[in-house]
């Protein structure tokens, strides 16, 4: 009983100290993205700033193709193993990359003028398109590095290099802004800091002796080829859920309304860091203790994710529903409006429920789930593309968001089924029961009445001393140890002082 428990807590640990050093670097990535945002938005206008937004949400979705799950891939085979058996897939990987970003450059070079003036019928697009398309191999090169560092589990490296990205993105907006305030400014920005991101990251690589043999290319091209190529549809759908309603409102209307949206959503992505993060340590854990068959101790740790990010993202969704629209006001009043308000509140529910069920796509991935999360995504993309294609006419943005948040939500439970008939794991517990009551009645209530904002603040005030006491009240033996140690150690840490 004690080696169980000791096991689990170990597990754990390494969870909760990879999911905060993660934390950390999302929490740069997040708000440095959000703060270039900002000052895009501002100074390009609705207008430019939704053009820049275009041009980036296409990179996105290509850089996307180029990755190919391979990032996953890594967390999947290389955690744990033996460095020389890991050469010949490495250097499968790369290969695919950079053959994969080649293709998608010559191809967005040619075909720049097209998709500008035929898709989105703006011309404008066409020069941050193709200078923006140098980036999708930088960015691989930051994406693949990183992923070999996660699966080392070097978390300090991957806050450097994601310091460097996000910090970057910032000083060199400001610099180029200072010169030129421009679309083309902003655009540079990313590509320059981008070089400066993998100068670091190959430097961290060759720390760490990191070698591949080419030679192995072809014995180990079908290994991966075989594992990625449902992931890459994965990782396409999670892409999607950021970016089809951004490119599917460009199409369908104009430029303005994806800049509003664009706005609306970089906020409500901060409410998914603390699930991004932890999902970062949670794929090489689970992938480690799925080899040894120790499901019980992966599980301990998905309960604590799903419980505690709950309660968490439950708080941020909720404090958003309080002072949402003073928070649009920062990036200027033309931001400021009824439906992009309720579209952050919209967006930010998907996140919500996504760190309320917990990292249920992750589990699937590293447990030989990945043809199952393939189905999963191909249902997801068709149905947020169907219901974009339907809502969006209707309701603008609004529909947009809507249209992400049940295409999100079924997948989500989707996942929970697969979880329950193959793994015979109930994820849903009491905890997160009561946890979802008192969210939504929290917002429903702060968000649909017509209430002053100190009766805001103080309705909110309630639901989150409910979340807390929930969160206590269903703590187990394990976290309450768990919670000790950190107390000991921070109590030890002050009487030194």
């Amino acid at each position: 009983m004690y080696y169980y428990i000791y096991n689990m807590s170990s597990i754990l640990t390494r969870t909760l100290r990879g999911g905060i050093g993660f934390t950390i670097t999302n929490l740069i990535v997040k708000f440095s993205g959000l703060l270039f945002v900002l000052l895009a938005g501002r100074y390009l206008g609705v207008k430019n700033f939704g053009i820049l937004a275009i041009a980036i949400s296409i990179i996105e979705v290509c850089k996307s193709i180029g990755l190919f799950g391979l990032p996953i891939t890594i967390q999947r085979f290389m955690s744990g193993v033996d460095d020389q058996y890991s050469k010949g897939l490495y250097a499968a990987i790369i290969f695919l990359a950079i053959l994969i970003s080649i293709i998608l450059i010559t191809t967005l070079l040619i075909l720049a003028p097209w998709i500008s003036k035929d898709i989105f019928k703006n011309k404008n697009i066409i020069e941050p398109l193709r200078l923006l398309s140098i980036g999708i191999i930088l960015n691989i090169i930051y994406q693949i590095g990183r992923a070999i560092l996660q699966a080392k589990e070097l978390v300090k490296n991957i806050i450097i290099i994601d310091a460097v990205y996000g910090i970057g993105k910032i000083v060199f907006i400001i610099i180029l802004f200072m010169w030129e305030k421009t679309i083309i400014s902003a655009a540079y920005a990313i590509i320059i800091s981008l070089i400066l991101t993998d100068i670091i990251a190959i430097y961290f690589l060759r720390e760490i002796n990191f070698t591949i043999n080419f030679s192995l290319i072809k014995d180990n091209l079908r290994t991966v080829l075989e594992y990625t190529t449902p992931l890459f549809i994965v990782g396409f759908g999670y892409l999607i859920a950021q970016q089809t309603d951004r490119l599917m409102l460009g199409g369908l209307t104009n430029a303005t309304n994806v800049g509003l949206y664009t706005i609306s959503s970089g906020i409500a992505m901060i409410t998914s860091i603390l699930h991004a993060s932890f999902v970062s340590i949670f794929m090489p854990v689970a992938s480690d203790s799925y080899k040894k068959g120790n499901m019980k101790g992966t599980m301990f740790s998905y309960y604590f994710i799903s419980k505690w990010l709950g309660i968490i993202n439950s708080i941020v969704l909720i404090f958003y529903a309080v002072f949402g629209i003073y928070i649009l006001t920062l990036f200027g009043k033309e931001y400021t409006t009824s439906g992009n308000y309720t579209v952050l509140l919209l967006l930010s529910s998907l996140y919500f429920i996504g760190s309320w069920v917990g990292p249920t796509g992750a589990l699937l991935q590293m447990t030989d789930g990945h043809k199952i999360e393939l189905i999963n995504t191909i249902l997801f993309i068709t149905i947020n593309i169907v219901l974009n294609y339907l809502l969006i006419p209707l309701i603008g943005i609004i529909g947009a968001a809507v249209a992400t948040l049940i295409a999100g939500s079924i997948r989500n439970l989707l996942q929970l089924i697969e979880i329950r008939k193959i793994h015979k794991l109930r994820i849903i517990k009491r905890s997160n029961i009561f946890i979802l009551i008192v969210t939504v009645g929290g917002l429903l209530v702060i968000s649909l009445f017509n209430l002053q904002i100190i009766a805001k603040i103080i309705a909110g005030l309630v639901v989150i001393f409910s979340l807390i006491y929930i969160g206590i009240h269903f703590s187990t033996d394990e976290e309450k140890s768990i919670f000790d140690v950190i107390k000991t150690k921070i109590n030890n840490r002050l009487v030194r002082q």
